[in-house]
């Protein structure tokens, strides 16, 4: 709904031959490869998914410290991080991460060890199984499958049953649904 004022906002500002408004995309491995970095200045990213698939993608993240790429990122170990709505900041830390190709590879491989430490398909699926036995056992919650146009599963949402408590989960078994790499997983239940 916004995409006509931020093209002429683009047009204002005299930027509109550098900035491309592609609209939702599914090929996510072909967009990482375009990329040198992805910078994800989020005021607002409570899971930070887009981090995840920087590592698999092995591109170097820099984001701002909201919820998500906070608690998922080492602060010059996997990552960098700037504080929320600190221009000033992205704008170092860029320019630092491109006139760097060192802290740029470091930044990969942390962050590609990571991912394959934590949130490849396997170890999620098993992790996302486990909660699964566990809390539809002990009766917290049932699970609700959405399908997207095509039929196929596109998320996995709890339903959370009257008078028992919400379960507390970590961002490793939780909210990492579809960030393999642009892959779709589907488990049986």
């Amino acid at each position: 709904p916004l995409r006509k004022s931020l093209e002429e906002w683009a047009e204002k500002l005299n930027i509109k031959q550098r900035v491309r408004f592609l609209g939702w995309r599914q090929d996510v491995e072909a967009l990482f490869a375009a990329v040198d970095i992805l910078v994800c200045p989020s005021r607002h990213e409570p899971l930070g998914n887009v981090v995840i698939e920087a590592w698999a993608q092995d591109v170097p993240v820099l984001a701002s410290h909201s919820v998500g790429p906070g608690s998922l990122i080492k602060q010059g170990e996997n990552g960098m991080l700037f504080p929320v709505n600190d221009t000033t900041a992205l704008a170092k830390a860029l320019k630092r991460l491109i006139s760097d190709e060192g802290l740029c590879r470091q930044l990969v491989a942390q962050g590609r060890d990571v991912y394959e430490q934590n949130f490849t398909e396997k170890i999620v699926k098993s992790l996302l199984n486990d909660e699964y036995r566990v809390n539809l056992a002990e009766g917290r919650y049932r699970y609700e499958f959405f399908k997207n146009d095509n039929e196929s599963l596109s998320s996995i949402a709890p339903a959370f049953l009257p008078g028992h408590p919400t379960p507390v989960h970590d961002h490793l078994t939780w909210g990492v649904i579809g960030v393999f790499a642009g892959k779709q997983i589907t488990t049986r239940y």
